[in-house]
C-alpha cells in the first residue's frame, strides 16, 4: 500500500514540475504569439537603450534625438508606441504635411503617439494622434490581398519590439502624415483662389486668452496679454463640422477657377431663359455649400452610382455623381479625411428654379392671406 501510494505522489510531482516548466517557458518566453502575421520581439530594457544599441536603427535614433523625443518621454515617464525605420530604408523626400516646422523634427514626431498600443489592440481605421498633431490611420488588413497585416497610413509592419516602456513598430518606410483639410485649402494656388476666397472668408481669428501669457498692465488698468490666435469658424461648426480639428473623417470637393466660372455663367442663362434672377450669393454659396461632407471618407464606388447618384453634404446641398464629377484617380489624402479635385460642375436645376418658385408661393403657408392678397397671388 505504501508503494502505492509513493508511486503516486511521484507521478503528481513530475506532473507539477512538467505543468511549472510550461509555464515558466511561456512567461520567460522572447518572443509573444504571432498578431496579425508579426511576431512580437520582447527586450529587458526602455526603447531609448534599445534603439541606440541596436545599430541598424541609428539613423532612426539619431532623428529622435535632434527632436528631443527622449528627453521629453523622461519628463513625461509614461508609456508610448513608437515607429521605426532600419537604416536600409530611410532615404527619404520631403513629406506632404511638412511645415515651416524643422522637417527632420516633424518627421520624428511623426513616429510617436501616447500610451502603449499592443499589436491586438490595433482596430482597422483607428486614428492614432501623433507628437507632430496629426492623425495616421492603422489598417489591418491588405485591400488588395485580404492578408492579415498591420499598417499605418500605408507604412507596413516588418516586425513588433515590445520594450520596458513601449511597443516598437519597424515599418518598411517612414510614415507620411498628410496635410489637414484647411492646410489644403490654405495651400491652393491662384487657379483655385475663388473657392479658397469663399471658405477663408467664413473663418474667424480669434484670440485665446487661454494660451496667451499676461505680460503686464497697460495705463487703463487692462490686462496686456503675449497673444495667441487661433482660427475657427462658427460658419461651419453651426453644422457639426470644425475645419481645424484634426478628429474628423470629412470630404471635400475642390473646383478650379475655370469651373466656378462656367458654372455660374451657365446657371445665369438657364436664369435668363426662364426669366428668372437670382442673387449672386446664392449661386455661389452652392458651389461650396457642396463640396463639404463629414463623418464620412467617400470611395470611388460612391461615385457614379446610378441606384444611389446623391451625396448630401453638411449644408444640405445635393451633389449629383452622375452630373458633378470628380478626379477619382488622383485623390488627395488628408490628415483628416479626403479630398478630390474637381473636373466637371453644374449648379443644379433643382437649387435655382424649385427655390423659386417655393419662394413665390411662400406667402400661402407662412401666413394666412386676406382677399385682397389672394386675388394677387392666385388671379
Amino acid at each position: 500500500m505504501k508503494t502505492i501510494n509513493y508511486i503516486l505522489m511521484s507521478v503528481c510531482l513530475l506532473a507539477g514540475l512538467c505543468s511549472c516548466t510550461d509555464e515558466w517557458d511561456s512567461h520567460y518566453t522572447r518572443k509573444e504569439p504571432v498578431v496579425n502575421n508579426v511576431d512580437v520581439v520582447i527586450v529587458d530594457k526602455p526603447a531609448s537603450v534599445y534603439l541606440k544599441d541596436e545599430a541598424s536603427y541609428s539613423s532612426m535614433y539619431g532623428l529622435f534625438e535632434k527632436a528631443g523625443i527622449f528627453q521629453t518621454l523622461d519628463e513625461k515617464k509614461s508609456l508610448y508606441t513608437m515607429m521605426v525605420v532600419n537604416n536600409e530604408n530611410t532615404t527619404r523626400t520631403a513629406t506632404e504635411g511638412e511645415t515651416a516646422e524643422d522637417p527632420d523634427i516633424f518627421l520624428a514626431k511623426a513616429h510617436i503617439t501616447d500610451a502603449a498600443i499592443s499589436p491586438s489592440n490595433l482596430k482597422e481605421g483607428q486614428l492614432l494622434l501623433m507628437w507632430n498633431g496629426k492623425n495616421v490611420e492603422v489598417t489591418t488588413q491588405d485591400a488588395l490581398t485580404g492578408q492579415n497585416r498591420i499598417a499605418f497610413n500605408g507604412a507596413v509592419v516588418k516586425k513588433v519590439i515590445k520594450t520596458a516602456d513601449a511597443y516598437i513598430y519597424e515599418l518598411e518606410d517612414y510614415i507620411n502624415t498628410p496635410k489637414s483639410l484647411m492646410e489644403v485649402v490654405e495651400g491652393l494656388g491662384d487657379d483655385y483662389s475663388i473657392f479658397k476666397g469663399m471658405v477663408m472668408a467664413r473663418v474667424d481669428r480669434v484670440f485665446d486668452k487661454s494660451a496667451s501669457t499676461p505680460t503686464g498692465i497697460d495705463p487703463t488698468g487692462n490686462a496686456v496679454y503675449d497673444s495667441v490666435f487661433t482660427f475657427k469658424s462658427a460658419y461651419f461648426e453651426a453644422k457639426g463640422m470644425d475645419l481645424y480639428t484634426e478628429n474628423m473623417k470629412a470630404t471635400m470637393f475642390i473646383p478650379s477657377n475655370t469651373l466656378v466660372e462656367n458654372a455660374l455663367a451657365d446657371a445665369k442663362d438657364r436664369l435668363r431663359s426662364w426669366n428668372m434672377e437670382r442673387a449672386d450669393s446664392i449661386l455661389d454659396n452652392w458651389i461650396f455649400q457642396s463640396a463639404f461632407y463629414k463623418d464620412v471618407e467617400y470611395k470611388r464606388e460612391d461615385f457614379g452610382n446610378p441606384a444611389k447618384p446623391d451625396l448630401i453634404s453638411i449644408f444640405n446641398q445635393q451633389w449629383r455623381t452622375t452630373v458633378n464629377k470628380v478626379d477619382l484617380d488622383n485623390p488627395v489624402k488628408m490628415s483628416n479625411g479626403i479630398a478630390y479635385y474637381v473636373t466637371s460642375l453644374k449648379i443644379p436645376t433643382n437649387a435655382v428654379l424649385l427655390w423659386r418658385i417655393k419662394e413665390f408661393f411662400c406667402p400661402a403657408w407662412n401666413a394666412p392671406l386676406t382677399d385682397s392678397e389672394k386675388l394677387a397671388y392666385y388671379n
